[in-house]
């Protein structure tokens, strides 16, 4: 359920997941939005408030980078397929023209986290929008100690510059070492 308040059902899809609740509307855009509301308050973040379901800049819709991190530890430990899609460098798939004698086509789709090519990174989330800039959640796990840390990164200039910031959080918090140890995230049951 945590998974949905990403936002990333659409449609149809929305339409299945509310009736998949036992909840029915009118308007299945508004309750969609409003069931991520309140998964988002489930889930603890105090200060994320979903005006609609794609995450786009729009009047009321609002979220920090600690609501973003909290959601991004959450997703990442509750599915394996979500950390599968996030790690994934490139897609690529043939699309077939229906008509008669159209022609197919070959589409590649390139992660936008450069930092998943480098160990230890893990996906979670890149976006970038004219009022919120470049921003990145990225997960990095310590090939040593195994120590895990959720950084989320808003407002850089531009794509370079939200890799470099997150990388020089997660080499701060690394050389910081277990004397200063992360605040513990809420879990989600």
């Amino acid at each position: 359920d945590g998974l949905a308040a990403t936002g990333h059902l659409k449609g149809e899809e929305a339409e299945k997941y509310l009736k998949s609740k036992g909840k029915k509307g009118t308007d299945s855009k508004q309750a969609f939005v409003a069931e991520m509301n309140r998964e988002a308050c489930a889930m603890g973040l105090k200060s994320t408030r979903f005006a609609n379901p794609h995450g786009m800049h729009s009047k009321g819709h609002y979220s920090t980078a600690h609501d973003m991190a909290v959601l991004s530890s959450l997703a990442m430990r509750a599915s394996g397929l979500l950390r599968s899609i996030v790690n994934t460098q490139a897609h690529s798939t043939h699309i077939l023209n229906t008509r008669v004698g159209g022609p197919a086509r070959h589409i590649v789709w390139n992660n936008t986290n450069v930092l998943i090519r480098e160990p230890g990174y893990e996906g979670v989330k890149t976006g970038n929008t004219p009022a919120a800039q470049f921003c990145l959640s990225v997960q990095y796990r310590d090939p040593v100690s195994e120590r895990v840390l959720i950084v989320v990164v808003l407002g850089s200039k531009s794509k370079d510059k939200r890799s470099a910031d997150s990388k020089a959080v997660v080499e701060w918090e690394m050389a910081r070492g277990a004397a200063h140890p992360a605040p513990n995230l809420p879990n989600q049951s």
